[in-house]
């Protein structure tokens, strides 16, 4: 289920595909999500924001985003863009797999973007897959089951084979977007300190507004959103590690108890305790 007024969606079913071929005319600013997102792109992607990188991507790429991942795929209103996109309930898949040797950590919480360029075979076999998971509507079948684990076994065999040869240039960067790039990397780094956008701009001996508008050409976000997105994942991250909220109101460096609940309220339409409670609770289940 998305919920329009915040930037982090909830899926609430153990996983579910579908395929979009349409004019977007609303785009969605850079957003998370509970569940990791298996998104393949039939259509070019000028600027991609990945956590901490944007990079273009080219059509028929299949973007792996792990849980908590910011991110925005796409940006320009009244254009067509063609994907299918998966998603997957992590904790729900590491439930059905105990006990197995299959791990799929790239798509764990732990785990970092990673884009696959396609073959003509590979984009031909995984539309395949995800076309008959597509007619199969019960998730909770056997053979939709099935079907679903198909489509896993396909996705991890090509990221094995990228394991063992792997790509020489697995990202596009161009132009301004390096130097994008090397802003996100840097603010990240200082993730837990608080860092202002003047800061930002000082370090890089750049205009403040430049700065703004060069991040937002890239991103479609602001610096304010990005930095205030990428503060909630890692106090969630902090949250579902066992911390208590006023443990992690501290180790973010966030003012007061009121303005960190306020906050995590907003862009993730509920409360820092709430959140914990619900991740413990399905830790239990």
């Amino acid at each position: 289920m998305q919920n329009k007024e915040v930037p982090f969606f909830v899926v609430n079913e153990p996983f579910g595909v579908e395929y979009k071929d349409e004019i977007v005319s609303q785009t969605v600013c850079a957003h998370t999500h509970n569940v990791a997102e298996l998104y393949f792109t039939l259509t070019d992607l000028p600027d991609v924001l990945l956590n901490q990188t944007v990079s273009w991507v080219r059509q028929d790429s299949l973007i792996i985003i792990p849980p908590f991942c910011v991110h925005q795929l796409y940006h320009r209103e009244n254009l067509e863009y063609r994907r299918y996109i998966l998603n997957v309930d992590v904790n729900w898949m590491e439930r059905v797999l105990v006990g197995s040797n299959v791990s799929l950590e790239y798509m764990k919480h732990a785990g970092q973007p990673m884009i696959l360029s396609l073959g003509t075979e590979e984009r031909a076999k995984l539309m395949e897959h995800l076309d008959a998971l597509r007619n199969l509507r019960d998730c909770r079948d056997l053979r939709t089951m099935t079907q679903f684990f198909a489509v896993l076994q396909e996705i991890d065999s090509m990221v094995q084979e990228r394991k063992r040869e792997p790509e020489e240039k697995p990202l596009t960067v161009v132009g301004t977007q390096k130097r994008v790039n090397e802003i996100i990397s840097y603010m990240n780094d200082c993730l837990m300190t608080g860092i202002t956008v003047e800061q930002v701009a000082k370090h890089f001996f750049l205009n403040k507004d430049y700065l703004s508008r060069l991040f937002a050409k890239h991103t479609h976000t602001t610096i304010g959103h990005y930095m205030a997105m990428q503060r909630i994942a890692k106090a969630q991250e902090l949250l579902r590690s066992g911390k208590t909220v006023v443990q992690v109101q501290e180790m973010m460096e966030y003012s007061s108890y009121s303005y960190f609940h306020k906050s995590f309220q907003k862009l993730t339409g509920m409360s820092p305790s709430r959140y914990r409670l619900l991740y413990m609770q399905e830790k239990k289940e």
